[in-house]
């Protein structure tokens, strides 16, 4: 005689193949694992922040607050402003020496 096996398992019989409290026991540590994640990476955030120092819209701001503060001159502000702009020419600084260096190689 064939038997037949009837898999078929009621909502009231779900108990008898899931352990509820192991369940519960993996459910909160995947809860926390989640939440440390989330913590770390607020964090990383937070901190990037913090080493960043905000940066002023305009590239001539700093400057024209550093002028405010009497900390630049007027004239070297002008010749940044300039040089930013776009304006300026190509101008070589007069104390860079424009030859090679000397030769300090050993000969005999």
């Amino acid at each position: 005689m064939w038997m037949v096996h009837a898999d078929l398992v009621l909502f009231a019989q779900i108990g008898q193949f899931f352990r509820w409290d192991v369940g519960i026991a993996v459910g909160l540590l995947i809860v926390s694992i989640v939440f440390g994640v989330w913590i770390v990476v607020r964090v990383r955030r937070w901190r990037e922040e913090l080493a960043e120092p905000p940066q002023p819209e305009d590239p001539l701001q700093s400057y024209e607050d550093m002028v405010d503060e009497g900390s630049l001159d007027p004239d070297e502000f002008a010749r940044i402003k300039d040089r930013l702009e776009g304006k300026m020419e190509d101008v070589h600084d007069e104390t860079a020496p424009t030859d090679k260096p000397p030769d300090t190689s050993i000969k005999e």
